[in-house]
């Protein structure tokens, strides 16, 4: 099996080293979503496959589960869950040649196999995300902030519930969407007669519950109609622009 990490060039900027004895990994990694989503011992496969990258400064290099679980000294379980999750969230790519010569995915092929497996994994393993954290908050200090309070970072614990959030809110247009509704309000945004008025930041947002509420129109003005076309024409302007 040749496992490839994508964007190397991140990890090991140096490509004249034949070799090299360290990485670079940002401190923002301790906020990053998809580390977010792996188990101790998954992070620690990544490291694992940075480091053997490292030892030829090869993006690339060939190796098999039970090589890897070894020398990580995690269980396979672990391995074979912690490759998934790399490669679903296309932070590697994994790939052998079969008995004809020809390259398939390791893992895709092996989820084929068995239609029964295939719905296990899939429920299990981490989909693909259309939109991610960093472009949700790209998204609100466009839009909202001000004057709403920037946001800077999510915690692990704040993405992890943000996932609930993502099959009602998949997609861009969706987030949109919503923000539209909440500047529409008078109470999120804080512009009520209250000094010092409460008004509605992204981490509230990582509540589901809290998102239903603005989705079920809970929080609209009620001294005036609630402008429906207004709404998706203002929607489709956002979009554009992004």
């Amino acid at each position: 099996m040749r496992v490839e990490i994508v964007n190397w060039g991140k990890y090991q900027p140096r490509k004249d080293y034949k070799s090299t004895p360290w990485l670079r990994l940002d401190n923002k990694i301790i906020n990053d979503f998809k580390i977010s989503q792996l188990s101790p011992a998954e992070k620690w496969l990544w490291i694992t496959i940075l480091a053997l990258a490292a030892t030829e400064n090869n993006s690339s290099f060939e190796t098999s589960v039970e090589h890897l679980a070894k020398i990580a000294d995690i269980e396979h379980n672990d391995t074979n869950s912690g490759l998934k999750k790399l490669s679903n969230f296309g932070m590697i790519t994994t790939d052998e040649r079969d008995t004809n010569g020809y390259v398939r995915d390791t893992f895709a092929t092996n989820e084929r196999t068995n239609e029964t497996n295939e719905r296990t994994d899939r429920s299990h393993a981490p989909q693909k995300l259309k939109i991610t954290p960093d472009e949700i908050i790209d998204i609100w200090n466009t839009e909202l902030s001000p004057p709403l309070p920037k946001c800077v970072g999510l915690s692990a614990t704040q993405m992890k519930k943000m996932l609930e959030v993502f099959p009602q809110l998949p997609t861009k247009e969706k987030w949109v969407e919503l923000f539209v509704k909440i500047k529409g309000s008078e109470f999120l945004m804080g512009q009520t007669e209250k000094k010092n008025a409460w008004r509605v930041t992204l981490t509230w947002l990582c509540d589901i519950s809290n998102v239903m509420k603005v989705l079920n129109g809970e929080f609209e003005n009620t001294e005036e109609e609630y402008d429906v076309e207004a709404m998706t024409k203002a929607v489709e302007e956002k979009l554009k622009c992004l």
